[in-house]
């Protein structure tokens, strides 16, 4: 697993990992009440759905409550509108 940062979100440290999963998901949030909180994303996937998945975890370590079904199409869109936007991750040398 490659650490990659930490991160806050609503004032709880979380450690951003990218993974070899060969499970179904894409990636995972930990809930914000636990000690240590971990996002992990699928590093094996396309740049536009990296950009989504990401999107996808930090809402939920934003807003825990909200249903999945919410969190995903609102990371779908976030996703593309910036993806339209031009946004892209510029890859370490």
């Amino acid at each position: 697993m490659k650490k990659l940062f930490f991160h806050k979100f609503n004032k709880k440290l979380y450690e951003i990992k990218l993974s070899n999963r060969t499970d179904s998901s894409d990636g995972s949030c930990d809930d914000p009440s636990t000690k240590k909180k971990t996002i992990v994303i699928k590093e094996k996937l396309n740049p536009k759905r990296k950009l989504e998945v990401f999107i996808h975890e930090a809402l939920h370590a934003l807003f825990w409550n909200l249903e999945e079904e919410t969190v995903t199409n609102s990371a779908e869109d976030i996703g593309k509108f910036l993806w339209k936007l031009g946004y892209r991750k510029i890859e370490d040398e």
